[in-house]
């Protein structure tokens, strides 16, 4: 979840430096917030772009359409309005941007923007954490994985020691034991890397518990470009559900750092196409 700020907004609907990042990181927010400011603001800079001859009358109107298709939820200016104006006193800074982060510390969601002035001074005002570029917040690692890919080293360690205690007596004929039994017995469950990452993931945003399921996925085969579906699927698992698939979450959580490296340069990651786009 994210509060789109115009500045990202504008790079997401015309190609200009950094529009790929912008569009990359809309994609990847499962949900988009908006106040009802963003839709002047955003329509002011392409009416500005187009009268400098930056983008033709077409590209205006096609953005101007695809402007209302990019939030989720709007929130009405006069629920941000007041703790706009204090924000603003606060910061020393014009309202027009404290209206994101009012509707920021409303929602819980992270502001993304490209306004380096605005990151800055939010910054040096205590509210640093509410306002992230996109490469900071695509690139962030997922609550809890420095913890979890501790706790996966700890449970491998575990399984490979079961399986030696279980393991038969040497006979003329071969027997395996696979992970599937290993993880039937008690020991397995009642063991302190299980319960260990049982307790992170319990405890995190069911959100942040698809992340890291997405990017077990990543990590364990499939491409970054398959981010959308891939996470779209984890919300599944990831949120009510999550008690069912716990044991299948896991032995995953060893692949979350594959997962993390396999982005690499979060400009390569072309993936969200308005419609109509080519």
């Amino acid at each position: 979840m994210i509060v789109a700020d115009a500045s990202i907004v504008v790079k997401a609907l015309v190609a200009e430096p950094g529009s790929e990042q912008a569009l990359a990181a809309l994609q990847m927010a499962n949900k988009v917030i908006a106040p009802a400011l963003m839709f002047t603001e955003v329509a002011n800079v392409l009416r500005r772009k187009e009268r400098l001859g930056l983008i033709s009358s077409e590209q205006s109107v096609r953005a101007t359409e695809h402007l209302l298709l990019v939030p989720d939820q709007t929130v009405p200016d006069n629920e941000l309005i007041t703790d706009a104006m204090t924000l603003a006193r606060q910061m020393n800074h014009s309202v027009y941007d404290c209206v994101y982060l009012a509707a920021s510390i409303q929602s819980g969601a992270v502001i993304l923007t490209a306004d380096d002035v605005f990151r800055v001074k939010a910054d040096q005002n205590g509210f640093g954490h509410h306002v992230m570029t996109p490469p900071a917040w695509m690139g962030r690692p997922p609550v809890a994985a420095e913890d979890l890919s501790r706790a996966a080293a700890q449970y491998e360690e575990t399984l490979r020691h079961i399986e030696d205690l279980r393991r038969p007596e040497p006979t003329d004929r071969q027997i395996s034991i696979d992970n599937a039994q290993i993880l039937g017995t008690p020991e397995i469950f009642d063991s302190f890397p299980y319960q260990t990452m049982l307790k992170l993931l319990r405890e995190i945003d069911p959100n942040e518990r698809a992340r890291l399921l997405a990017l077990a996925w990543i990590g364990r085969g499939y491409g970054h470009t398959h981010w959308p579906s891939l996470y779209a699927n984890a919300l599944e698992s990831a949120g009510v559900h999550f008690e069912q698939h716990a044991d299948y979450f896991i032995p995953l959580m060893k692949y979350v750092q594959l997962g993390l490296e396999k982005f690499g340069d979060v400009a390569d990651f072309r993936i969200l196409r308005f419609p109509d786009d080519n």
